[in-house]
């Protein structure tokens, strides 16, 4: 094949058509070599450099990055220098005229170099060159082709098959160079465009030049499209668009569908999005990752870039590029890539942990291309908002425990598995344990003549129903996280012939249990978004003469995002009522006789009425708290229903439920419905209204203190509570809104001796009477003798769980919340870990935050008497202002570690 150089050619008018009988005329290359295309960087960078490794002689290429100095004399400069280099030559397809550098032999200054474009190359000897790629550049491949030839380069991150990057185009012939053979190597169309006679090479590959001839000029460019899950239209639709792809209003959003664009509350898209009009993502409480796919609506290469918008403010929003197993996953801030007809798939992807639930999150991912904008929307830059809603820990979760320990031996024992229902409340978590699906669970009555006792069925009751369910209680103990504890303690009686239980032992079985977990931590494997997992602690008492305590792990696959097994109590009216045309109101009243402790409200109102948008409909608690469902306020009115409403179900109500959570449901609940507004003549009709109420089942534990006035503490401790009651003028204390478990009640008080008492309560209000507590010295000191060296003094105290007060007769209570040491130089106030200056460690230097002494922060204070939270500084130990005493909130097991590691005490009020 012979053919003449770019320095010795002149341009005829029209280039002839290369055949492998008669090369082209036009061009006489010698020594042509394929060069070699490196990119360097990683999967969440565009390329950063481009190497090409280049033969003595000629050398066909083109550029993969956007240089960083498009200058000739930057790009060539270490081949310059090195006196390699001869000469760069492009082709003006356009002009039909040569450019190069230097600029010689009749042909144009070649300036600048750009990707798109295929570059004769000319060196004295074989080099290796490095091209660094302009940060943040989009390289664009060739948009246009000529009528005729057309030398040109494609920006690909790996070959491609010809078809597809140049498809439906009108290209007759593509030509390229074979360096090992030194012969051209072409694809030629047949005449009429049919199959291709010779087809010498099936893709395209990064870093060559091809000359292309085409029979019209075309535009190659890509155009970019992106494709996200459209908007939810549910019956009754939105018409057909009267033009296909037109961009339809979302009309009105009836119930079911979905308005991604609108984000919290936000109303700026009231468009129906389809899959590529879509921009935003809502993975709501449970989805952990979405698709978004990347495509080519033109021809060519298109180079894509997407990114996080500000990746330091949104840590929880990544791309996920998965890895063989979970683990090896990687979460990126960009990705890049080349897209031809294929579509390139990333998957957005959130990271719920540590974040509290209730918070909504959102954050930005950015496209770009160096492709032609869609027709919708011509946005510069394509942004997508992603949003998620971090779900709260309510659930049915299947909690599936591992006993690693038990009495602090290693375990080979049964793994209890626990069918759990959780939900908040106003007080913190509230969990239900289903009998039904979990073993060595009671069953008892509740209400009725027979609290309390085993059942099987409601008839055994007599009065009241069997219950299925053991109740547990705790909370979220960590602001800002969800690290959550769960306590619960209940007896299963022994088996009898009439009623057998669960129980295998011919004692009653007391079982208390705690879960103290978390979500899990993101991408662990085997575990959802939502999924939970800890430390379980069980012990379990009247089977040997000591308890027998269990240690292990817990996880908890959620299985429903609603509780299935929290107390619901249902209540109708009955007979339907007329409302009166008038500006009197319509009152109608259920009474409620479950205790409930509420934790959500659902009203249903079923009126008719020709104007329903004069009625003004409100609901109230026996409390007389009020809600208004339907009405309006300064202005604001919410939508008027007409038939049956579901309030917080099928329909919001003006105002929040939420004002009815902590309140007991028990007592009158009241309907008021006003018609305002005089005709039309036929007046209007409450149908029906109920009430959907849900929440914990409480009662209540009450008693007297024999031979005592006012002012006793009594202390009230179990399932993860401790709360406190003082006594009245007759000695009588009470503790309400308890849930059923099994308490213990002790007696505290100067000169008393120390009592508890175990209640029991399941299913009924128990009364705790004649607790007769002796006495003994009034000031006697009872005093705790600590390690005189300052190493080893105490150092921090912090909660602890299931440990009580030492039976040691070397320390003990002399006063309400009063320790007494008997070596006061040893005492030093407390300061727990994190310790340090800063406001955000738990304790600071100066206690300047609030402080607590049940906690454990700023324990002592010269001025007991007159103001409890006095002393505000960090006392050393010795300092004659701040010895004596140590303050202690009665109830919650607080632990003390001594400095030195080696000293440990427990200060609580539980026996």
């Amino acid at each position: 094949m012979r053919m003449r150089s770019p320095s010795r050619m002149r341009m005829p008018a029209r280039v002839p058509c290369p055949r492998m009988s008669r090369p082209p005329t036009t061009l006489c290359l010698v020594g042509l070599s394929l060069a070699a295309l490196v990119l360097v960087g990683s999967p969440a960078d565009a390329a950063s450099e481009q190497k090409l490794v280049l033969r003595a002689g000629w050398n066909l290429v083109a550029l993969n990055v956007q240089p960083a100095d498009p200058s000739p004399v930057a790009v060539f400069g270490s081949l310059i220098t090195g006196g390699t280099f001869d000469s760069v030559w492009a082709y003006d397809a356009d002009a039909q005229s040569w450019l190069s550098f230097p600029a010689t032999h009749g042909a144009n200054a070649l300036s600048i170099l750009s990707p798109g474009v295929g570059y004769w190359i000319r060196l004295r000897g074989a080099a290796s060159l490095t091209i660094p790629a302009a940060p943040a550049s989009l390289p664009r491949s060739a948009d246009t082709l000529v009528d005729g030839w057309n030398l040109v380069g494609f920006v690909l991150d790996q070959k491609v098959a010809y078809e597809r990057l140049l498809h439906d185009l009108p290209v007759r012939q593509i030509w390229t160079f074979d360096p090992v053979v030194k012969k051209f190597r072409g694809v030629v169309y047949g005449a009429t465009g049919g199959a291709p006679s010779p087809e010498d090479f099936r893709e395209i590959e990064p870093g060559r030049g091809y000359w292309i001839y085409s029979a019209n000029f075309t535009t190659v460019g890509a155009e970019l499209a992106t494709a996200l899950p459209p908007d939810l239209d549910v019956s009754p639709l939105l018409p057909e668009p009267t033009v296909p792809g037109e961009h339809q209003v979302f009309s009105s959003v009836t119930p079911g569908d979905k308005n991604y664009g609108r984000k919290n509350g936000d109303l700026s898209d009231l468009y129906y999005d389809t899959a590529e009009q879509q921009r935003a993502v809502d993975l709501e409480d449970f989805t952990e990752v979405k698709r978004l796919t990347i495509s080519n609506k033109g021809a060519g290469a298109l180079t894509y870039r997407a990114r996080i918008d500000n990746p330091d403010d949104s840590p929880w929003l990544r791309f996920r590029v998965a890895g063989d197993i979970p683990s090896d996953d990687e979460y990126l801030t960009e990705l890049t890539g080349v897209v031809t007809t294929e579509t390139a798939a990333l998957d957005i992807s959130v990271d719920r942990t540590g974040i509290p639930g209730g918070q909504r999150n959102c954050g930005t991912v950015v496209v770009e291309s160096n492709g032609h904008l869609t027709e919708f929307p011509a946005e510069p830059v394509r942004s997508i908002s992603v949003c998620m809603t971090i779900p709260p820990l309510d659930g049915d979760y299947k909690v599936t425990a591992v006993i690693n320990t038990i009495n602090g031996k290693p375990a080979d024992t049964h793994n209890p598995r626990l069918a759990l229902s959780l939900y908040r409340d106003r007080d913190g978590l509230k969990g239900v344990i289903d009998a039904t699906k979990t073993l060595i669970i009671p069953d008892y009555c509740v209400g009725g003549s027979k609290p309390g006792m085993s059942c099987g069925t409601n008839d055994e009751c007599t009065g009241g129903r069997c219950e299925h369910y053991v109740r547990f209680t705790g909370g979220v103990y960590q602001p800002g996280t969800n690290e959550f504890s769960l306590s619960g303690s209940f007896e299963i009686p022994v088996s009898t012939t009439a009623i057998p239980t669960d129980n295998p032992y011919q004692v009653p079985l007391r079982r208390d249990i705690t879960l103290q977990g978390d979500r899990r931590t993101h991408g662990e494997g085997g575990l959802g978004p939502v999924d939970l997992k800890g430390n379980y602690f069980e012990t379990i008492r009247n089977v040997l003469g000591e308890p027998i305590q269990m240690e292990g792990t817990f996880i908890a696959t959620r299985e429903s995002p609603l509780p299935s097994a929290r107390d619901v109590q249902t209540n109708d009216m009955g007979n339907s009522m007329e409302i009166p045309d008038t500006s009197t109101e319509l009152v109608s009243e259920i009474d409620v006789t479950d205790q409930l402790l509420l934790s959500e409200v659902d009203v249903v109102v079923n009126t008719l009425h020709d104007r329903p948008a004069d009625l003004t409909i409100t609901v109230e608690s026996p409390k007389g708290t009020r809600v208004v469902l339907q009405g309006c306020r300064n202005g604001a009115c919410n939508f008027p229903r007409q038939g049956e409403v579901t309030y917080d179900e099928s329909a919001d109500p003006l105002d929040s439920m939420d004002a009815f959570v902590g309140e007991l449901a028990v007592g009158r609940w009241k309907l008021h419905v006003l018609d305002s507004v005089a005709g039309p003549t036929r007046p209007g009709t409450l149908v029906k209204w109920g009430l959907k109420l849900h929440g914990t089942r409480v009662n209540g534990i009450g008693g007297r203190v024999v031979g005592v006035g006012a002012g006793i503490n009594v202390v009230l401790s179990g399932c993860g509570q401790v709360v406190s009651a003082t006594t009245d003028a007759n000695g009588r204390y009470s503790f309400a809104n308890r849930i059923d478990c099994l308490y213990t009640v002790t007696v505290v008080g100067s000169g008393l001796q120390r009592l508890t008492q175990t209640v029991s309560l399941q299913g009924s209000d128990a009364t705790v009477a004649d607790i007769s507590p002796g006495s003994r010295p009034a000031d006697q000191p009872i005093t705790v003798t600590l390690p005189s060296d300052a190493t080893r003094r105490l150092r921090s105290l912090s909660l602890g769980a299931g440990a009580g007060l030492l039976n040691k007769a070397d320390f003990g209570l002399i006063q309400n919340r009063r320790l007494q040491y008997a070596d006061d130089a040893a005492n030093v106030d407390i300061d727990r870990p994190p310790f340090g200056p800063n406001a955000s460690d738990e304790d600071t230097d100066a206690f300047l935050a609030g402080l607590n002494p049940g906690t454990g922060t700023n324990l002592f204070s010269s001025n007991y008497d007159a103001n409890f939270w006095a002393n505000h500084t960090i006392d050393p130990p010795a300092n004659p202002a701040a010895v004596r005493h140590i303050y202690l909130s009665m109830g919650g097991s607080v632990i003390g570690v001594t400095g030195g590691g080696g000293y440990q005490m427990t200060i609580g009020a539980n026996p």
